[in-house]
């Protein structure tokens, strides 16, 4: 009878030690699969707020190019408005200078 219990306990001990090398393999395990999971979630996550970021700047650009033609626009006018008004200033002037010329030399 001692010695049936002695067996009994040295099966479960056997058996207690069986289950807890399986626990702490599986234990193992599911940390293994929680560790690939949140590197796949903080990728995912990394990938989303990537894309978000070239999608706000892309938009931006396209709003400031939007924005510039215009602006550009103007700019061309102002400088044919220039240029015309500088011609004008300029072929004043020459007129000017001619005519003090011819005034001046007595060839009129």
């Amino acid at each position: 009878m001692a010695l049936d219990v002695l067996k009994d306990i040295k099966e479960a001990e056997e058996k207690a030690e069986s289950e807890v090398k399986a626990a702490q393999l599986q234990s193992k395990e599911i940390l293994k699969d929680a560790q690939l999971q949140a590197q796949k979630m903080h990728d995912d996550i990394v990938n989303k707020a990537k894309e978000e970021a070239e999608s706000i700047m892309n938009h931006a650009i396209k709003e400031g190019e939007d924005e510039s033609v215009p602006i550009f626009k103007a700019g061309k006018e102002q400088k044919g408005e220039i240029l015309d008004s500088s011609k004008e200033v300029l072929d004043h002037a020459v007129k000017i200078v001619i005519e003090r010329i011819v005034s001046v030399s007595g060839n009129s």
